[in-house]
């Protein structure tokens, strides 16, 4: 090993100025984590550094001159050996890894020009099975992270900072109608309703921060155009103490907001008749006096002999008297608000309907009125009526108030006049 000194020059950088320049590189070397070696061209070492010999368990005079068939297990020894001839056939820095007992490895390889123009090797070994261990751990708990996440009937989401998708699992594909090539290239804010979307990329930006957001429900839009209301739970993704991403759940909140309008819808209707009931109407009265559907129209409507039915037939009768008001008065049209608003009283808003139209209408209610009491012939219904219009600028308590007076006109026999029936 004549050449030695020359090659601790080489690995070393530029020819030392002396012993203690030498000194200073072994010394280097020595104090690296990292095993660090130099071979010839035959595979034999040439240079070994102290966490190398450790490794071996041998001393430095045991292992120069060596190759790693004379000091490794036959398996181990033929993987050292084909890296090394890659690395002087390639004439590039080669990278493997290997597991040496439960120990796992990785070398760099890459030529070196040695003295007498010849080749050797340069390697790098690194202990890397902690890190292994943790990207192993880390793996699994990302599949187990995914394998929930497919789980669940809920959308799971990740977003990079612009809010394209970097991950979502099979249902958010099945309620949004995509395939999952579609998704790649898609950004989240196509999927939020235009009048939302302002609102959605201020709360991105608020989440991206760590902020609290003022809302997380929004109306979102399937591939064929449909719409559906969501909620949205979502959080940053923070890597290196930075914000990279976010990640969420959406909620399709349809069946849920369906029960609210129903429950809402319960809350403003009379029991009996399952017409609306008073409250609901004065808020659609006060509602349309500030709005521009006029000219309206109201219809009183009063079942005739309500308390002597009561009295002499039983509440049951009357009640009977009332829920079959309500079936006569379901002619009216669908945009009508037909409600009960007294014991025996009944009213309906007719929304942008002029006193000839409204008297139209009534007319068809009557003849309804006639046929269900033809079908009825020994309890037969009677219904007083009483209608008035109002045009813009009108108050419709006060057009209500004619509208009743013209149905006690004719509850007592008195033909009204003008617009009143």
């Amino acid at each position: 090993m004549n050449g030695e000194p020359q090659e601790k020059e080489r690995i070393c950088g530029a020819a030392p100025a002396g012993k203690s320049d030498e000194l200073l590189c072994r010394t280097l070397l020595d104090t690296a984590d990292e095993m660090i070696f130099l071979k010839d061209e035959s595979s034999r070492y040439l240079i070994a550094n102290r966490a190398l010999l450790d490794f071996f368990g041998r001393s430095e005079a045991e292992v120069r001159g060596r190759t790693n068939d004379e000091l490794m297990e036959a398996e181990a020894a033929e993987a050292c050996r084909i890296t090394d001839e890659k690395a002087l056939a390639t004439r590039q820095v080669v990278i493997s890894e290997q597991t040496i007992g439960e120990r796992i490895y990785e070398t760099r390889k890459f030529p070196i020009t040695l003295s007498g123009n010849r080749t050797g090797i340069v390697g790098y070994v690194k202990n890397i099975t902690e890190r292994k261990r943790s990207e192993a751990a880390l793996r699994e708990s990302e599949n187990r992270y995914r394998e929930l996440a497919e789980m669940l009937p809920q959308v799971v989401f990740e977003l990079d900072l612009d809010g394209y998708f970097t991950f979502y699992n099979r249902h958010g594909l099945e309620l949004f109608g995509y395939a999952p090539e579609d998704l790649r290239s898609l950004n989240v804010f196509q999927l939020i309703a235009p009048e939302e979307r302002e609102r959605a990329r201020s709360n991105f930006q608020m989440t991206l921060q760590g902020k609290p957001r003022p809302d997380s429900e929004y109306t979102v839009l399937r591939k064929d155009g449909s719409r559906f209301p969501v909620i949205i739970y979502a959080t940053e993704i923070i890597r290196d103490r930075r914000p990279v991403g976010i990640r969420g759940i959406l909620v399709d909140i349809t069946e849920r907001k369906r029960t609210e309008d129903r429950l809402r819808d319960l809350g403003n209707r009379d029991h009996l008749t399952g017409l609306y009931n008073r409250a609901f109407f004065q808020e659609e009265i006060d509602r349309l006096e500030a709005g521009r559907r006029f000219p309206v129209s109201i219809v009183m409507a009063d079942v005739d002999r309500l308390k002597e039915i009561n009295d002499t037939e039983g509440h049951q009768a009357g009640d009977d008297r009332l829920r079959r008001s309500a079936e006569v008065l379901g002619t009216f049209r669908n945009e009508d608000v037909v409600a009960r608003i007294g014991g025996d009283e009944f009213a309906v808003i007719l929304p942008a309907t002029d006193a000839v139209t409204a008297e139209a209408v009534l007319q068809r209610v009557r003849e309804s009125l006639a046929d269900h009491n033809s079908r009825h012939p020994g309890k037969p219904l009677g219904l007083s009526f009483g209608v008035a219009t109002g045009e813009k600028g009108a108050r419709l308590g006060e057009i209500l108030r004619r509208a009743d007076e013209g149905m006690y006109r004719y509850k007592n026999g008195i033909r009204p006049e003008g617009g009143d029936s």
